[in-house]
């Protein structure tokens, strides 16, 4: 890290941390949480997706978005949906959903990751 992307054209620019799923880091799962934190664009008109990818099943099963701004953003993801995927790789892909009118405009993100919140007691 970090990672600079091109946000003047759509489409997945990269991938990063693929990893799979066990059974044994689902044990004691209460919840996940997909976290990104990123610097302010180049140009204020594009759309960023972080996206959560089941690459076993080609989905999407969480994202966290920027729209013309950097900061941190997360969402919680349920333990139910972590849990079935057990098996599955996943990874996080950075989606340009809406792409910036501006000529090389760029986005950098220095973290993005999934912590996976236990409860034990």
């Amino acid at each position: 890290y970090p990672t600079s992307i091109s946000i003047a054209s759509t489409g997945v620019k990269t991938s990063r941390g693929r990893i799979k799923i066990t059974s044994e880091m689902v044990k004691h799962l209460k919840s996940a949480i997909l976290v990104a934190f990123a610097d302010t664009p180049s140009a204020t008109d594009a759309t960023v997706a972080i996206e959560l990818y089941d690459y076993t099943t080609s989905t999407v099963l969480a994202s966290v978005t920027f729209s013309g701004a950097g900061g941190y953003a997360e969402t919680t993801i349920s333990a139910d949906t972590i849990k079935n995927i057990v098996d599955h790789e996943i990874g996080v892909r950075f989606n340009v959903t809406t792409a910036s009118a501006t000529s090389g405009a760029s986005q950098t993100f220095y973290t993005v990751a999934l912590h996976l919140v236990l409860g034990i007691s």
